[in-house]
């Protein structure tokens, strides 16, 4: 009984002692719940969520075969949309080339043409061919006007250039437009009706008002043209020509280009290439036009350097319709000397300019890979997740060369590393749209272990 009263007075004495006001713990706890303090706390408690907390995403399954099936078919079109359209269609895992090209050209064919100023002549490739060195841009002449015997002088203009009445409709110096030469001031007769102003030139002035028709090479149509064409895809190191493996001596001698039956021989009619161009040769040689040929050079080098071959079109450059300056032509004269005078035979040619346009492109897979070789796990991490991203990073990186489309001395293909990547690719991303099929699975089918809710 002693020993228990005091006990009881020490704790009552104590009890009172706690409920009795502190003014320097009062102090203490104002100093605690001040703005400032609070706002640091916060601060803290926000670094420290940050740095020492994980967030995990909860598991919840859906009973619901609706729902089921609607994530499943937008699982299905994501994966129709990469392997189809990605992979397959735009080939995106593939970088791209342009090509550089050179082409030269050889035309054969001789014609005979008999007109009253040259008489029997014989027509060669020399004559007809404008340049004659052969570019990717020529000129067949298929018909002419021809001046001949042409001297420096004074005679009178043409009519549609310099038609006048009297003197002073002559400007002394000046030319016309459509002249032919110097006005000298006077106005002299041209015929027995008609005035024109006299002219210092080339005399007699050339008269081109009647074109000779049909054509004076007509059998230009026949004439045939061989195109030799090379080509380079500097990034991949490839080299073509038109010249590709099936073309041999033999088979070049005796073959001309036809779209279904000889679609890679570089000999071509010139008749054929006129009318595939959808224009007719005997109304186009009159007066001349263009037609473009075109080389396309499309090459997947996935597959054998072989499998990359040309592709030839025809298109005509010219609109028939078109009244204003129709068809095509120049002029070029040959000079000589007679009794110690210049003089010289104008020709004004109508023909057909040939122009050869090379377009294409190249695609491959090994450039544009290797760039982002060292990129590839961590952009399938995110997508496959741990647990598949460290199956795929083994295989993706057990190619340290990722070369494929690149040709090793143009014949033999290099391993395709780049195929097995984009395979294993879609490989693993079917496994992760489809995983609940295949994982192991825990309590009530969950995969491994017992899902946080349920619906």
């Amino acid at each position: 009984m002693g020993d228990t009263q005091p006990q009881k007075s020490r704790g009552q004495k104590e009890e009172r002692r706690r409920a009795r006001p502190n003014p320097r713990r009062g102090e203490q706890r104002g100093r605690r719940h001040s703005p400032s303090a609070a706002m640091g706390q916060k601060c803290m408690e926000k670094v420290s969520s940050f740095l020492f907390e994980y967030d995990t995403p909860r598991m919840v399954l859906v009973r619901n075969k609706k729902v089921g099936l609607t994530f499943r078919l937008i699982q299905l079109i994501v994966l129709a949309y990469i392997i189809g359209w990605v992979f397959l269609y735009e080939k995106g895992y593939q970088s791209q080339d342009s090509i550089v090209s050179s082409v030269s050209v050889k035309l054969k064919g001789l014609t005979l043409t008999n007109e009253s100023v040259l008489g029997p002549h014989i027509w060669d490739v020399v004559d007809y061919v404008f340049p004659p060195q052969g570019d990717n841009s020529f000129v067949v002449m298929t018909n002419f006007i021809i001046t001949p015997g042409q001297k420096q002088g004074t005679c009178p203009e043409l009519p549609d250039a310099g038609s006048c009445t009297r003197d002073s409709d002559c400007s002394k110096g000046t030319y016309s437009r459509e002249g032919q030469g110097l006005m000298t001031g006077r106005c002299v007769n041209f015929n027995s009706s008609v005035k024109t102003c006299e002219i210092f030139g080339w005399c007699p002035v050339e008269v081109d008002y009647h074109v000779p028709k049909p054509a004076l090479l007509s059998e230009a149509e026949k004439f045939t043209l061989f195109i030799k064409n090379s080509i380079t895809f500097p990034r991949f190191k490839v080299s073509r020509r038109n010249l590709v493996e099936s073309v041999t001596k033999d088979y070049l001698k005796k073959c001309t280009y036809h779209k279904v039956t000889d679609s890679l021989c570089p000999v071509f009619g010139l008749g054929y290439v006129v009318k595939e161009s959808g224009q007719n040769f005997t109304v186009l040689a009159v007066k001349g036009g263009v037609v473009g040929i075109t080389i396309d050079w499309n090459c997947d080098l996935d597959w054998p350097v072989r499998h990359c071959k040309p592709v030839y079109q025809f298109h005509g450059l010219y609109n028939d319709d078109s009244n204003v300056s129709p068809g095509f032509n120049f002029r070029y004269a040959k000079y000589y000397k007679e009794d110690g005078t210049d003089k010289r035979t104008l020709y004004k040619v109508f023909g057909i300019r040939f122009d050869i346009l090379v377009n294409g492109k190249v695609r491959a897979a090994g450039h544009g890979c290797q760039q982002h070789h060292n990129a590839a796990p961590g952009f399938m991490g995110p997508l496959y997740g741990p647990h598949l991203s460290a199956a795929v990073q083994p295989l993706v990186l057990s190619q340290n060369k990722p070369t494929l489309g690149v040709w090793e001395d143009h014949r033999r293909l290099k391993p395709f590393t780049d195929i097995s990547r984009m395979l294993v690719f879609i490989i693993y991303l079917f496994i992760y749209l489809f995983s609940p099929l295949f994982l192991p699975t825990g309590k009530e089918g969950f995969p491994c272990g017992t899902p946080t809710g349920n619906i």
